[in-house]
């Protein structure tokens, strides 16, 4: 490796990168340069003011993190670009500057400091997941770098900013707002009309967002989590229209969730000729709220059936079985085109 000068165990003075490096080693001092065929790390530590006209290519091992202490910046005259292409973490301890963008094709990148990230954009080019640290995205601001091409495959880890289901996520042209406990965070992020954003609460405080695609559903975990998802979207200005195409036939072995989209949203269940069968036990469609069409689907053998009255003498009676494949509220309003519904009932409780 040439120019290094060994300064006790793990210790690299005067580094430029030509080759691989692996081993729990540190390298610091500066100004670093890195060429092109990048650094292959396991528990690396780099510190120091890298620089370089082109693409950083750093490419930390599965299980190991590199973790890079000091500023990555443009040359005079050049762009520098980073991509990260390996199946470990990448971590980013402080503010970049450089302009050329953060490319992620693997592994996961945190970004422990604010704007870490340099001052382009954050584009993913195969599944991979961004880390943003409560330093990185501090209570109630907004990320003005780009997220491109953020796909099911995909995630964003936002640490120490709660989520849970009973909360909104703002959808507006390229960013998403999210609110923590009556304070709005921004993502500047964009998501087609075929593919929403998804929130989770994870672990320790931690909102996972997802890309979940509405185009290819075909089981009831996913037709649940795009119902659910949409439900908690607000589009502001002109309603915007979401729609979920099934793939193939569904049968359900639980009842669907409830369809409670915001008024800004237009949902549309597109069947595309299948079928969903409740299996002569589960209930269909329970519309609460919002701007609903259903067209080119089959509703079969769902069961709406109420609940059993109380068995002490001069009790109520069961309770109503109310839709069978579809129950619209007095809220909703659901329009129907071609959907054929067969053997469906609704049956009072006993």
């Amino acid at each position: 490796m040439p120019q290094t000068t060994p300064q006790g165990r793990g210790f690299v003075r005067n580094f430029v990168s030509a080759g691989v490096l692996s081993g729990a080693d540190s390298l610091t001092g500066g100004p670093l340069g890195m060429t092109a065929a990048g650094i292959t790390a396991a528990g690396i530590t780099a510190a120091g003011t890298f620089g370089q006209t082109g693409a950083v290519t750093l490419t930390p091992a599965g299980g190991a993190t590199l973790s890079i202490t000091n500023t990555i910046v443009d040359p005079s005259g050049g762009a520098t670009s980073v991509l990260m292409n390996g199946a470990g973490t990448l971590r980013l301890q402080v503010a970049n500057s450089f302009t050329g963008g953060l490319t992620l094709s693997a592994g996961s990148v945190v970004l422990a400091a604010a704007g870490a990230q340099g001052n382009g954009a954050i584009d993913f080019a195969g599944p991979a997941r961004v880390v943003f640290t409560p330093a990185a995205w501090p209570d109630g601001s907004s990320i003005a770098t780009p997220i491109l091409n953020f796909t099911p495959s995909d995630h964003l880890t936002l640490q120490d900013v709660f989520f849970d289901n009973t909360q909104f996520v703002t959808v507006h042209p390229g960013s998403i707002d999210i609110v923590d406990q009556g304070v709005t965070n921004t993502l500047q992020i964009a998501f087609s009309s075929t593919v929403i954003p998804q929130l989770t609460q994870g672990s320790a405080n931690a909102t996972i967002v997802n890309a979940l695609a509405l185009n290819a559903v075909s089981d009831e975990a996913t037709l649940n989590a795009a119902i659910a998802a949409l439900d908690a979207i607000i589009s502001p200005g002109t309603p915007t229209t979401y729609t979920i195409d099934l793939a193939g036939n569904i049968s359900l072995a639980s009842d669907l969730l409830l369809l409670n989209p915001d008024s800004s949203v237009n949902l549309v269940i597109d069947g595309g000729g299948h079928t969903i069968d409740g299996g002569g036990i589960q209930r269909g469609f329970f519309a609460l709220t919002g701007h609903i069409t259903l067209r080119n689907l089959t509703l079969s053998h769902m069961a709406a059936t109420g609940g059993a009255g109380a068995a002490a003498s001069g009790s109520g009676g069961g309770g109503g079985g109310l839709g069978g494949a579809l129950f619209v509220a007095s809220g909703a309003n659901v329009a129907l085109d071609n959907v054929t519904l067969t053997s469906n009932a609704a049956v009072g409780g006993a």
